[in-house]
């Protein structure tokens, strides 16, 4: 049994170069081709798993009074000014992909419009399910009072990105495929004590996503379940 198979195809029409096409032995086990246009395209034993990611529970509102409702005119979720921590707040779950760097740090931000100088106290709770261990029951707060981007003063709606200071460490164990729980506030009195006080504007404010960034070394894992 040879090593592995380095060689190039002809390129296309328009003068395109080569394909760069590595082949496992034996032959026709599997190749990764770099196309000419840069993608690269797997087959056999040279393809990934990965999870695609739908949360089971969705962005569901935990809110008595009304005070988190969802905006479908603005496809957004209205925080309101009355919105209190613990009290409202949306739950769901993120599934972490098989193209995850294990181990590496991750960061947890929120997409809103800011229509004010003033940030909004939006908080995150999270808890790390890692698969194959016990059953992980406190919940970590993040307070997400860093923005991205400079408020240019008012009138002026600014798509913003707020997230933590800092990163968050993964449990021990932790590997592709864990989930990972979300609780997410908005604290306007600073209940929580987080943040370096309570909010002062009295404005509603309209949320469109917040999620997670995470690092990948590979397009997924070369097993189903462990890279």
């Amino acid at each position: 049994m040879g090593g592995l198979q380095l060689f190039q195809v002809p390129g296309g029409a328009g003068g395109l170069p080569a394909n760069l096409v590595v082949e496992t032995p034996p032959t026709g086990t599997g190749t990764t081709t770099i196309e000419q246009d840069g993608t690269a395209h797997f087959t056999g034993d040279a393809t990934t798993w990965r999870d695609e990611l739908g949360p089971l529970l969705g962005s569901r509102l935990e809110s008595p009074g009304s005070d988190i409702v969802q905006n479908l005119a603005e496809v957004s979720i209205t925080f309101k000014a009355s919105a209190r921590y613990p009290t409202d707040y949306l739950a769901y779950s993120l599934q972490i992909n098989h193209d995850w760097l294990v181990q590496s740090v991750v960061e947890f931000h929120v997409h809103w419009w800011q229509e004010v100088a003033e940030l909004a106290n939006f908080l995150m709770g999270y808890r790390w399910q890692v698969n194959g261990l016990a059953k992980t029951t406190a919940w970590t707060l993040v307070p997400l009072s860093n923005p991205i981007f400079t408020y240019p003063g008012a009138p002026f709606t600014l798509n913003q990105i707020s997230d933590g200071i800092g990163t968050i460490t993964p449990p021990v164990g932790a590997t592709l495929s864990d989930i990972f729980q979300v609780h997410f506030w908005r604290d306007y009195t600073n209940a929580s004590g987080l943040f370096t006080g309570a909010e002062t504007s009295g404005l509603d404010i309209e949320t469109m996503s917040a999620d997670m960034h995470r690092r990948s070394d590979t397009l997924g894992s070369r097993l189903e379940y462990a890279k």
